[in-house]
């Protein structure tokens, strides 16, 4: 998922409601599993990098017609009890800027993420017990643990 406040331009300035484009890095298992960390990125910044003005231009086009036409467009976003297994969808909550917040009572001393009734999605969060951690959140079924745990390691 990518905010369209990356875009140049941004979203057009008579656009009102939410948007949410998606970028789509894909890689075979095996490739990502003895990819570089900078092969990655740049799979990754190469499909942040095609949500462009081009593309969020022809998104909301493509919202006026059907709603000229009399559509109703579908939802893309998974709904709860949606596996995405074997695939995973990842995101990062990293640039933003929860420790920064205060109401009056000082930083916040953790973040949770809402529900997430998707199994296979990872969300990355600043840690509030580590300066300059990462948190991860996860929903993951019984079954699939085993299997996750032979996968991942620990970059410590």
């Amino acid at each position: 998922m990518i905010s369209v406040v990356v875009a140049a331009p941004p979203v057009p300035a008579d656009y009102f409601g939410n948007m949410v484009l998606w970028a789509f890095p894909r890689m075979r298992a095996r490739d990502l599993l003895s990819a570089s960390y900078a092969a990655v990125v740049g799979v990754i910044r190469d499909a942040v990098a095609r949500v462009d003005a081009e593309y969020v231009q022809s998104f909301v086009d493509f919202g006026e017609v059907a709603e000229r036409g009399g559509e109703e467009l579908a939802a893309t976003a998974p709904t709860p009890g949606t596996a995405f297994c074997p695939n995973l969808e990842v995101d990062s909550w990293l640039g933003f800027r929860f420790h920064d917040l205060d109401f009056g009572g000082g930083p916040p001393c953790a973040f949770l993420t809402p529900d997430i009734p998707i199994e296979g999605l990872m969300v990355f969060v600043p840690s509030c017990a580590a300066k300059g951690g990462v948190d991860l959140f996860m929903a993951l079924d019984e079954e699939h643990v085993h299997a996750f745990k032979q996968i991942c390691y620990s970059m410590n």
